[in-house]
């Protein structure tokens, strides 16, 4: 009888803690997870930081955050169930009374785009299982961008034909050196190879050298988000047109560098953004780029208007102005198209980010091919 009373005692022991510890689970328990910044680059690695408070007397057996995030970023040391285009990442706790933990993951973005953590999942219960699992859904709310990486172009480019001008080689496929003409102040951006130091010596602010061109100052690019023609919404080939995105972002920061006014323009459109091609204002400065690299975060594979018809609706924006188009493949409409656009004392350059063969290429064009 004793020890049927023990026995009895036992499981009711076992009963109250599995109830209280369950009841009160969630009760005074604090949650959140925020990325260590809101803006990264491509190969990038960052932190996500995770807090939970146990604000009670009462301890937590075992509890576990489920994480749902997209599959390109990547949590280091972390075994992960992926899934289409997600990622599912678990972290366990155990708490004591009044305890806060706080837990940083080294994440890698793995790719451009704009990720969010919107809800977490609580599971909760006692050691013993007395109880069914808690669980509970939490706001967290948290974002980052990831801007597109950039490459080094001389080693994915050349030029198609030998009788091409050196001029987009030198000034974007090439780091040389360009004509000294002058000095001018420094401006956020500018590359520090570029910083005069006697002058700044001299003048007691930084002084920059100022370098001319024999091309055109403006710079305009164009990107056809599809990768082949007739080609429907959805991008088939997408690890091409993501080339051009990095070759994009690439032409970015050097007119960043070298303080030219850009402009960019695409026949597809951002996540969460309206039906229309996309089509910027010139300006120049970081503020700007940066505006520009959000765009190419965010840009979805998908067109919304055929690019023959876009690239003739905005041939007669540029005037005096370095067209560069970044496209995967050329037709005669295209071809005629950027003819006219030469027309209007324009140098235009077109940077093919797929193969194809030299013999189908027009010769009066300027045509960069990839190696």
């Amino acid at each position: 009888m004793e020890i049927l009373a023990l026995v009895i005692i036992f499981l009711i022991a076992i009963y109250i803690q599995g109830f209280l510890l369950n009841l009160f689970l969630f009760y005074k328990l604090e949650y959140s997870c925020d990325f260590s910044v809101d803006k990264a680059t491509e190969g990038d690695n960052i932190f996500l930081e995770e807090i939970i408070y146990n604000k009670k007397l009462i301890p937590i057996s075992w509890i576990k955050a489920e994480i749902y995030t997209s599959k390109w970023l990547e949590f280091a040391g972390k075994d992960a169930v992926i899934a289409q285009e997600s990622r599912f990442v678990t972290s366990n706790f155990f708490l004591k009374s009044y305890q806060k933990t706080t837990r940083l993951w080294n994440v890698k973005c793995l790719k451009r785009g704009c990720f969010e953590i919107d809800k977490i999942t609580l599971v909760g219960g006692d050691f013993l299982g007395a109880f069914s699992d808690s669980s509970a859904v939490i706001d967290v709310k948290t974002d980052l961008l990831v801007y597109p990486a950039t490459i080094a172009l001389e080693q994915y480019f050349k030029p198609a034909s030998r009788f091409i001008g050196d001029a987009i080689v030198r000034r974007w496929i090439n780091d040389d050196p360009f004509m000294f003409s002058g000095l001018r102040e420094y401006v956020a951006g500018d590359a520090l190879n570029r910083i005069h130091w006697k002058a700044t010596a001299n003048r007691g602010k930084l002084m920059v050298k100022k370098n001319d061109f024999t091309t055109n100052l403006r710079t305009a690019v164009i990107l056809n988000i599809q990768s082949r023609d007739n080609e429907p919404d959805e991008v088939i080939d997408k690890e091409i047109i993501e080339f051009g995105i990095k070759v994009a972002a690439t032409i970015f920061d050097k007119a960043l560098k070298q303080g030219l006014p850009l402009s960019f323009s695409t026949n597809g459109n951002v996540v969460n953004g309206n039906e229309y091609p996309i089509i910027t204002k010139e300006s120049v400065g970081r503020e700007h780029v940066n505006e520009l690299l959000t765009i190419l975060a965010k840009l979805k594979l998908k067109k919304v208007q055929d690019f023959e018809y876009f690239i003739n609706d905005v041939s007669q924006n540029y005037s005096n102005t370095e067209v560069i188009i970044l496209t995967s493949y050329l037709t005669e409409e295209i071809c005629n198209t950027i003819r006219k656009i030469k027309s209007g004392k324009n140098t235009v350059s077109i940077m093919l980010l797929n193969a194809v063969e030299r013999e189908s290429l027009p010769g009066d064009l300027e045509v960069y091919i990839p190696y």
